[in-house]
């Protein structure tokens, strides 16, 4: 493979950046020292050791941090066994290094991006603002692509398992958003339950029924805005799922909200009076 070296994005998440400790002979004055001439051919006071770090100023050196003051500390990455994967690729400098693994950008040249694209939409996606969001959030948070660099020996059976397993949990996501939508509706009428409840003698009464109301309409409310959204998001990316789903959503406002459920009632009233009229007026005759 010969010589590579790693992106800073990568050397970030390796070794695990450690203080050196700065505990000189006669607290730093070697260090002091030896670097009083070229400071001061700066115009810059000496160095004094404070709190682990070096500092110089251009005026004088107060222990309150200025403008003009410097402070220095030095640090280093641990030496160890580390795992890396990624694409190998040479820079314009003919070495080698490394970016992240894309199946549908493999061959493209350095310096481009291989960042994972967002998926496609099926028609505009200016009709589905709810579709782009979701979509952006989750490729910020799960991009398709393999750039890894740990401290360790991992196998890439490990790894992949561990993604899956990442996977997995993300169905979690969405019971659990439904669930705080229907607390967000609950939570609307808390100061209402709060204020009746504070009535004397029927208080409790009161705000017992406005708490089962609120369940109700939190749940049937709830419910129905997360279904529609994942409906409208599903529409563009899994049509076969989003369109019977806005079919269920738009049935149940619907029956909710426009069918008239006493009509069936009325008609069975009427039937009844006009066949005890006629047996009457039967009698009578």
């Amino acid at each position: 493979m010969g010589k590579f070296r790693l992106n800073s994005a990568q050397i970030k998440t390796l070794g695990g950046q450690r203080d050196e400790s700065l505990e000189y002979e006669n607290d730093g004055e070697d260090a002091i020292n030896n670097t009083a001439d070229a400071l001061a051919a700066k115009e810059f006071s000496n160095f004094e050791l404070r709190e682990g770090y070096l500092y110089s100023s251009t005026s004088a050196n107060e222990e309150n941090k200025h403008v003009g003051q410097y402070r220095v500390k030095f640090h280093y990455n641990q030496c160890g066994t580390a795992t890396v994967m990624a694409q190998q690729i040479q820079d314009n400098e003919d070495l080698f290094t490394f970016r992240k693994w894309n199946p549908e950008k493999r061959n493209v040249e350095y310096g481009q991006s291989t960042d994972a694209e967002m998926d496609s939409t099926w028609g505009s996606p200016l009709c589905c603002y709810i579709c782009l969001c979701v979509n952006c959030c989750m490729g910020a948070l799960f991009e398709e692509v393999v750039d890894v660099a740990r401290d360790g020996q991992l196998s890439s059976s490990v790894y992949f398992e561990e993604q899956d397993n990442v996977i997995d949990n993300m169905k979690y996501i969405r019971p659990l958003g439904i669930f705080l939508c229907c607390l967000g509706h609950y939570l609307l009428f808390s100061p209402i339950i709060k204020l009746l409840d504070m009535i004397p003698f029927v208080g409790w009464l009161l705000s017992g029924f406005v708490v089962v109301a609120a369940v109700i309409f939190a749940i049937v409310v709830g419910l129905t805005l997360s279904v529609l959204t994942i409906a409208i998001a599903w529409v563009f990316f899994r049509p076969l799922i989003g369109i019977p789903l806005l079919l269920i959503v738009a049935a149940s406002i619907y029956m909710t909200f426009f069918y008239d459920w006493t009509a069936g009632s009325v008609a069975i009233g009427e039937d009844t009076t006009s066949a005890v009229t006629t047996d009457t007026t039967g009698g009578t005759a």
